[in-house]
């Protein structure tokens, strides 16, 4: 729970969030006035944290009524929640409508989907929208990338595949990393990072490739210590983006942020 400017907000767990709407929301709505509409819709953003948001919308937060405006931090994001009552479903939709307009208007930049978007959703219908194909290169997530995205139905049109180079010698025999790269920068790098995205979208034919490497611990490897990471996306069009990340937690932790780091960075380059 945490309490700013008189008013509370509470991070609540995705397992709670489910229960919430799909069980507790219902119960209430038959509780109350059958002539009255309980909806609810959920904005998601990416890119944002929990604080910022709140500032950027502290005005609304504040004087809110009707809708109501829940910001929930989760693993995947923030999402907002607004939830809004009215004698006819068209007055719910309108007020609904409203307020996530006013909402965007401030944030927008960091919004990518409402209800049951995920951003590797998005990320393949906008590879689709653009006649793209994704390939990928990971190191210390171990193709976790890779089941994240594949996960999203009918990917296969826009996904040529990974390739998993955890060792330096699969990346070099395998991946092609040039020796060089990793003699004079390290396989931890940005240099190498890259190297890696631009292979893997070359040997598999593809239009992007993003690449992942660095240290998920338990130890420091390469006088790089634990949660430094390296993301990089190669776009044969002629645009490279490349990204140090310093993240704190276990390893399953950093591995994980690393994906979501991967997915914000690859969604905002397609946008």
């Amino acid at each position: 729970m945490k309490v700013g400017n008189g008013y509370f907000y509470l991070s609540v767990p995705m397992e709670m969030k489910s229960l919430a709407i799909e069980h507790v929301f219902p119960t209430i709505q038959q509780m109350v006035s059958q002539h009255e509409i309980i909806k609810s819709v959920v904005l998601k953003f990416i890119g944002i944290g929990e604080s910022k948001l709140e500032h950027e919308l502290r005005d609304m937060i504040q004087a809110q009524t009707n809708p109501t405006i829940a910001p929930l931090a989760q693993d995947d994001g923030i999402v907002i929640r607004l939830t809004a009552n009215g004698e006819s479903e068209q007055q719910v939709d309108e007020l609904l409508d409203k307020t996530k307009s006013k909402i965007l208007n401030l944030v927008g930049h960091y919004f990518y989907g409402v209800n049951q978007a995920t951003l590797e959703g998005e990320i393949v219908e906008l590879l689709r929208k653009d006649s793209k194909q994704l390939a990928t290169a990971e190191s210390l997530t171990g193709g976790l990338f890779s089941g994240k995205l594949s996960s999203v139905p009918s990917v296969s049109d826009v996904f040529r595949g990974g390739i998993v180079s955890y060792n330096n010698e699969v990346k070099q025999n395998v991946l092609g990393v040039p020796p060089q790269v990793i003699e004079e920068y390290g396989a931890i790098s940005k240099e190498c990072a890259l190297a890696m995205a631009k292979n893997a979208a070359t040997k598999l034919n593809a239009s992007i490739g993003i690449g992942f490497t660095g240290v998920a611990g338990p130890s420091e490897t390469e006088g790089k210590s634990v949660g430094t990471v390296y993301i990089a996306i190669y776009d044969q069009a002629g645009h490279t983006i490349r990204e140090k990340c310093q993240f704190q937690g276990d390893r399953d932790t950093i591995r994980r942020r690393t994906v979501q780091k991967g997915l914000e960075l690859l969604y905002n380059h397609l946008k």
